[in-house]
């Protein structure tokens, strides 16, 4: 992607997320952003400048109430993505795509789901406390998550480099797509259930156990940080949130690590 090309697909995702404010700051609704967007907020004061998408965290009640009300909030230009609205969707969380664009992730080339310029949205769900009962509960949610994506990409590949990495393939085989999406659902469920709230995590991120595990008093404010000319609500606690996905999160990676979603 070069860089023109970037800088009109970050000039559409920010049109989407002032979309999201709109209809949160309308219905009360929590969000923040997290991840990458964070970082390149705190570092960069905007995009991280290989970055080719924006990362927003909601709790679950706010997340869960976000997928009723843009069914019809949403304006015509846009479309809200998740498992419901969209039968070949395959992730556990949901994004906002812009009708009319079209970007594809090598990686996902074959699905057959709405490919229009998007914004990742993370539901913060309960995480165990224990550290053994964590690894646990992520590594279930990996094996689901990897099974729906055998089950909705062609040729979707997947390195073996542990016995256990097979077990993905044989519940793809198994059970439907629509099986599997209910078998996360539970899941998470039970967790919610079972655990305390005072730790959150985001299973269907990319960063996994513990990188992607938060102490829910990082959320308890929120902190305006500036984005590409503009502010947008944040974890009070960023810093140890980027601390804890990151590390030195103030030194960028190596050049060869320097890459987007769509190279």
């Amino acid at each position: 992607m070069t860089q023109q090309e970037r800088e009109k697909l970050h000039a559409q995702q920010i049109q989407l997320i002032g979309e999201l404010r709109r209809i949160c700051e309308k219905h009360g609704l929590r969000w923040y952003i997290t991840a990458g967007t964070l970082l390149g907020a705190v570092r960069h004061k905007g995009f991280i400048p290989w970055d080719d998408d924006m990362d927003i965290a909601m709790p679950r009640a706010d997340y869960d109430r976000l997928s009723a009300v843009c069914q019809k909030e949403l304006g015509e230009e846009f479309f809200f993505q998740d498992e419901k609205s969209d039968p070949g969707y395959m992730y556990y969380f949901a994004k906002i795509r812009k009708n009319g664009t079209r970007v594809q992730e090598p990686s996902l080339k074959g699905a057959k789901m709405h490919e229009g310029i998007y914004i990742d949205i993370f539901p913060l769900d309960v995480c165990p406390q224990k550290d053994w009962a964590g690894n646990l509960y992520f590594g279930l949610m990996k094996v689901l998550n990897i099974a729906v994506l055998y089950k909705t990409v062609p040729g979707f590949y997947y390195a073996f480099n542990k016995p256990l990495a097979k077990i993905p393939v044989t519940a793809a085989r198994v059970l439907s797509h629509r099986a599997l999406s209910r078998c996360r659902d539970k899941l998470r469920k039970l967790v919610d259930k079972l655990c305390r709230g005072d730790r959150l995590c985001t299973v269907c991120g990319a960063h996994g156990y513990p990188r992607e595990t938060y102490d829910k008093s990082w959320f308890a404010e929120s902190v305006l940080l500036e984005f590409e000319g503009d502010r947008y609500p944040a974890p009070a606690e960023w810093d140890a949130l980027l601390t804890n996905m990151y590390g030195d999160y103030m030194t960028p990676p190596p050049i060869e690590e320097q890459t987007g979603h769509f190279e």
